[in-house]
């Protein structure tokens, strides 16, 4: 069940159709030291985001909050253009960053 939509339209760094965005509401009950404010925050600040290789309806991004704590996240598109994340988490995982650079350690 999708909850909490917060709507901004503009295109953020990353050159990603912000437009509306829903936040899952699972998000914050599995990271509770994250907000729906949070996600959102990274989303509109967000300054890499691409499509996945294995399933290009999903986007991963990354952006740092309104306290600086970068975020990684997931979302879909759907078809009335909105945007769905459905995963969120802090500090980015090394296998998210690694996916989102094309770079190994």
């Amino acid at each position: 069940m999708w909850s909490l939509a917060l709507y901004t339209v503009f295109v953020n760094e990353s050159g990603l159709d912000v437009g509306e965005v829903v936040v899952n509401e699972r998000i914050m009950r599995k990271h509770q030291n994250l907000t729906a404010e949070d996600v959102l925050s990274a989303w509109n600040n967000c300054f890499i985001a691409k499509p996945r290789l294995d399933r290009p309806h999903e986007y991963i991004a990354m952006g740092p909050d309104n306290s600086g704590r970068l975020i990684e996240m997931v979302a879909i598109r759907t078809q009335d253009m909105s945007w769905h994340i459905y995963h969120a988490f802090t500090p980015p995982t090394p296998r998210m960053l690694e996916e989102l650079t094309g770079r190994r350690k």
